[in-house]
């Protein structure tokens, strides 16, 4: 607890704060003024000591002996002395802010299919508040971003629905539903990425009563709701992921690519099982998880499969992630609040672990853009 003689240092900073919302920057600035008040008051007791010097050892405060409480310059020392302890104890929150109040920025985020509510884990591990969602999210992707805020676009099914909002604390709006011509009441999305060339959301979009009607979906952002089919596929969709110029989509076992100008998908790879999800690292390398609960990490160049984790009795994969180095790889398990991560890298080593809020039957990871 600081004393109430330390008030009127606060009283001080509080007056010049600092134009960064950096906690380290804040710290550093509420030092910064600490240490000039020091620096007065060494000068203030060089004062007193050769005009008005106490007479008599009386008192012992701590590890020092002062002069008369009744002193001025007694008074002056024992103000120096709780500003000294203030110092020590402000270098020491700066020396904590980066593990006890990381930046949220590069935040790993987990929504849920039956659930609205969104858990965040900070870069340490941390859980944070989190937000609540419109309604429960069965896709989601990162949308354009600053270094203080980023989108976020989410679909719901039956009906589908597409909303965009802005993090944090920013407004949500609907950007398109089932109603919307081209797509039908039966539209059901399966994948969901933002494509920054023309600045729209992609979505993979199933209808069950028309196959001839299914594909990838651009949803205009900026004037809504405006959609358009950019790359039929008559096939049942899945998720999708957008590496280079290459849309990548999972159907069934086969995982598929189409670019721009492009009429025809070309086939990446054909797994033995229907993988759970899948992610593509700019090398152009593919990662499955699957319902076994295995991770592999392909490599096209040579067809080589690496398994980067093992099949586990009664646990199945719902949704990978790849960190911002690419090789870090988010792993979130059905029905458990942790989440693994891998590395690339490294990938004989053992997964660390995270943990979130509340278990999810179905947790979907997303990553904040902004880099820690």
């Amino acid at each position: 607890m600081l004393s109430v003689k330390g008030l009127p240092f606060f009283l001080l900073v509080v007056l010049v704060s600092s134009q960064s919302d950096d906690i380290p920057d804040k710290v550093q600035t509420l030092l910064t003024l600490l240490y000039a008040v020091n620096i007065e008051v060494r000068g203030l007791l060089d004062v007193t000591n050769s005009r008005c010097p106490c007479l008599d050892d009386v008192t012992l405060i701590g590890n020092e002996t002062f002069q008369d409480v009744q002193c001025y310059e007694t008074k002056v020392e024992v103000f120096r002395n709780d500003l000294r302890a203030t110092i020590t104890f402000v270098e020491g929150l700066k020396n904590d802010s980066s593990t006890a109040c990381p930046e949220r920025t590069g935040s790993l985020l987990v929504a849920s299919c039956d659930s609205p509510v969104v858990s965040e884990v900070d870069p340490n591990g941390a859980v944070q508040n989190g937000f609540e969602a419109t309604t429960n999210i069965s896709g989601w992707t990162v949308g354009p971003f600053t270094n203080d805020s980023f989108e976020y676009d989410y679909f719901s099914n039956n009906p589908f629905v597409l909303r965009c909002r802005l993090i944090p604390d920013g407004p949500e709006v609907i950007l398109a539903n089932s109603s919307v011509a081209p797509l039908a009441p039966s539209a059901s999305g399966t994948g969901i990425a933002y494509f920054a060339p023309t600045n729209e959301i992609y979505v993979a979009i199933t209808h069950p009563d028309n196959a001839a009607s299914n594909g990838i979906y651009a949803f205009n952002r900026t004037s809504f709701p405006n959609v358009r089919l950019v790359f039929p596929y008559s096939g049942e969709t899945g998720s999708i992921y957008i590496s280079g110029s290459y849309v990548y989509m999972l159907s069934n076992q086969t995982v598929l690519r189409i670019q721009d100008g492009e009429t025809a998908w070309s086939t990446v790879v054909v797994w033995s099982l229907p993988p759970i999800a899948f992610a593509v690292q700019d090398s152009g390398n593919l990662l499955f998880c699957e319902d076994s609960g295995a991770l592999y990490l392909y490599e096209p160049d040579g067809a080589i499969y690496r398994q980067l984790k093992q099949p586990v009795a009664g646990e199945s994969c719902s949704s990978i992630a790849v960190g911002p180095d690419g090789s870090t790889i988010y792993y979130a398990v059905q029905g458990s609040n942790m989440i693994e991560v891998f590395n690339t890298s490294a990938p004989t080593a053992p997964p660390s672990t995270l943990e979130i809020a509340t278990d999810s039957p179905c947790p979907i990871l997303l990553l904040d853009p902004r880099n820690p």
